[in-house]
């Protein structure tokens, strides 16, 4: 994010457990407190969300920092142009087998010409119900 919302001396946290070969896939996990409350809340509801209808504990499921070894990228072949690419990434990755690894990283939450709005959540929701029983 070029922004700095995230931090870019975290991607070395990140690659860790990969270069370890302890997971495939690794999402950077934000302290969501500095966010706005409602979105917040979005986020924590698509999270859980995404885990009750995939079967995994995830805690930021819409965080941007995800990394992921080439052989899981391959299985993705995505459609999503938007931000519901992020339900699109984690189903394809969990139906694919794939374990997600959580790693907490810095997150400084940017307020001025943010580009999301509480509707952008209800694409992601369709693309969670969709990759999971329509595809």
């Amino acid at each position: 994010d070029a922004d700095l919302e995230y931090d870019p001396n975290d991607f070395l946290e990140l690659i860790k457990p990969i270069l370890d070969k302890q997971t495939d896939v690794v999402y950077g996990v934000r302290d969501l407190s500095s966010q706005r409350i409602i979105m917040r809340l979005g986020n924590n509801f698509l999270s859980w969300v995404a885990s009750l209808l995939y079967g995994v504990k995830l805690n930021d499921m819409e965080t941007c920092y995800k990394m992921m070894t080439r052989t899981a990228f391959e299985t993705l072949d995505l459609e999503c142009r938007r931000f519901d690419v992020e339900a699109e990434i984690t189903a394809k990755l969990v139906l694919a087998g794939f374990t997600i690894y959580e790693c907490p990283i810095h997150y400084d939450a940017r307020y001025d010409n943010k580009k999301l709005s509480p509707m952008d959540g209800l694409p992601t929701l369709r693309a969670l119900i969709k990759y999971r029983f329509f595809v």
